[in-house]
């Protein structure tokens, strides 16, 4: 065989692997988010358990597309997305505020 063919049957195994890797993820990200909309479309709680489990198959997935196939693709991966409590959010994108201010556009009086 030669070295050429070598390539060629590495980049088919390659494939191969990261077909199944994305298949794997996305079902799990499915099965994960079926599970949320069922708990609540049967008025269940939703408990930690299940957004940890949810929170765990997006980052799987999100860790393949950044880490494996952003690099193959010769794009920037995003990298990780900086951490914001909730009441972080709030407080930087002003959520909220607008609604509590009054009106001081012409023609409101």
């Amino acid at each position: 065989m030669s070295d050429v063919d070598d390539v060629d049957r590495w980049e088919r195994v390659g494939r191969e692997l990261a077909a199944r890797e994305c298949g794997r993820r996305r079902a799990d990200v499915d099965d994960q988010l079926y599970a949320l909309e069922r708990t609540l479309r049967e008025g269940d709680a939703v408990e930690p358990e299940d957004v940890e489990d949810a929170r765990n198959a997006l980052n799987a997935l999100r860790r393949l597309v950044e880490d494996q196939l952003a690099p193959l693709a010769g794009v920037e991966p995003w990298g990780a997305p900086p951490p914001m409590p909730h009441g972080a959010a709030r407080e930087h994108y002003h959520i909220g505020e607008r609604a509590a201010e009054p009106s001081t556009s012409a023609g409101d009086d």
